[in-house]
């Protein structure tokens, strides 16, 4: 969305919606960095950049109730207090797979801010994670991850150059999440397709 729009997120979830009943494929979302509370939300909708109200985690649930939180068997909660990792859910694709699905962006869950460009997660939510691939492992399911960082540097200079496009202490965090048994993860924020 253009820095967490709240029309741009209601007509992507009609569209995705509509691809569902259209293919019979189910959709499964995640925010990134531009989509929760980002002050600058705005529309080009009347030919000139003008303000227009931004979409607020609570919202994004709502909107996309239909596109992956339909089929969440775990929701994450965020202690009291702290927002971080809030919108994560975990669903089973079938009987071999359990999507967990993470999220990575740094906002500001109470109002509109400066949107961030790099992500984090908390030591909290990463045992959520644990605790969904293990889980997952006990029903002979695989666990695959998705979330919106980068977990892997996908070119030499990445980490020193591009340093927001790897999540937050992103050694850790591969490292967890291959102990936890977790082999196999969707991200974006790249904008290239690409496998590291």
């Amino acid at each position: 969305t253009k820095d967490s729009e709240l029309e741009a997120h209601i007509q992507v979830a009609e569209i995705l919606e509509d691809f569902e009943k259209d293919t019979g494929i189910e959709v499964f979302v995640i925010n990134g960095n531009h989509d929760i509370n980002v002050q600058k939300a705005c529309t080009f909708e009347n030919g000139i950049q003008e303000s227009a109200p931004c979409t607020s985690p609570e919202q994004f649930r709502e909107i996309y109730a239909n596109l992956g939180y339909d089929h969440a068997i775990s929701e994450y909660n965020a202690p009291e207090g702290t927002h971080q990792g809030g919108l994560s859910y975990a669903a089973d694709l079938d009987e071999n797979y359990r999507l967990i699905v993470l999220d990575s962006s740094k906002y500001d869950a109470d109002k509109p801010a400066k949107q961030q460009t790099d992500g984090m997660i908390t030591e909290d939510t990463m045992e959520w994670v644990k605790a969904m691939a293990e889980d997952a492992e006990k029903d002979g399911r695989t666990p695959i991850l998705m979330m919106h960082h980068s977990i892997a540097a996908h070119m030499k200079l990445e980490p020193s150059v591009t340093y927001a496009f790897c999540i937050d202490n992103y050694m850790w965090v591969a490292e967890s999440f291959a102990d936890a048994g977790i082999h196999y993860a969707f991200t974006g924020h790249q904008h290239i397709n690409d496998i590291a």
